[in-house]
């Protein structure tokens, strides 16, 4: 199996996240702040080419992950996007659980 080979940061066409890769230190930043930069599966294949790319980096020493904007890191899933994704998915019109797959 051939390695993957790393490319510029400035190369890939990412919508959900920055990415950029300084000296020795890559920087991915999950970029949705108006939703606390909540994770949706949109952004998944996003992270996974950026940690992909930076691992197979030889020049990448570090890997930094962080969240656009001063209010949150990651507040974890996209409630509001599961929702609506439930929404569009239901045959039969039914009230949406606004705490589905969260625990107390």
């Amino acid at each position: 199996m051939r390695p993957i080979a790393a490319r510029p940061a400035e190369s890939f066409e990412f919508r959900e996240i920055l990415y950029a890769k300084q000296e020795f230190v890559a920087t991915i930043t999950i970029n949705r702040p108006g939703s606390l930069n909540a994770l949706c599966t949109a952004i998944l294949p996003e992270l996974i080419a950026a940690f992909t790319d930076a691992a197979n980096d030889d020049a990448i020493a570090v890997i930094v992950l962080t969240g656009a904007g001063d209010r949150a890191f990651c507040a974890g899933g996209d409630v509001r996007w599961l929702q609506e994704v439930q929404r569009e998915d239901a045959r039969a019109p039914a009230p949406v659980d606004p705490h589905a797959g969260i625990e107390d």
